[in-house]
C-alpha cells in the first residue's frame, strides 16, 4: 500500500521513504537586499496555483498592513482557481513574515 498524499517530504514516514519520500529539505540560500521586505513560505499547494509573481504582488499590496490579510488573499485566489478548473484544494499552507535588512 502507498501513501495516498501528493508528498515529496515526509518526517518518520518509513513505507513513503520506500519509495522515494525524502526528509532532506530542498535548501536555497540568497541574500537580502534593501529591497526585501517579506519572506514567504508555502506549500505545493500554492505554488501549483500561483506564480511567485502573483503571490509577491498581493503580498506587497496588503502585507504592510496586515499578513493576514495577505495570506488570506492568496488563499481565497488559490481556491477560486481549483473550484474553476475542478481540482481538489488541498495541501495549502501559507506563511507571510516581514523582514528588515539591516543597511
Amino acid at each position: 500500500m502507498y501513501p495516498g498524499l501528493s508528498i515529496s517530504r515526509s518526517l518518520g514516514d518509513l513505507l513513503s521513504h520506500n519509495i522515494g519520500v525524502s526528509s532532506e529539505p530542498n535548501v536555497r540560500v540568497l541574500e537580502l537586499t534593501q529591497y526585501d521586505h517579506f519572506i514567504v513560505i508555502a506549500s505545493e499547494g500554492i505554488w501549483s496555483h500561483m506564480s511567485a509573481e502573483d503571490v509577491g504582488e498581493i503580498v506587497s499590496e496588503f502585507a504592510a498592513k496586515d499578513p493576514g490579510i495577505s495570506c488570506e488573499l492568496v488563499w481565497q485566489k488559490v481556491k477560486e482557481k481549483c473550484q474553476a478548473e475542478g481540482h481538489i484544494l488541498s495541501d495549502t499552507t501559507f506563511i507571510v513574515s516581514q523582514i528588515e535588512v539591516a543597511r
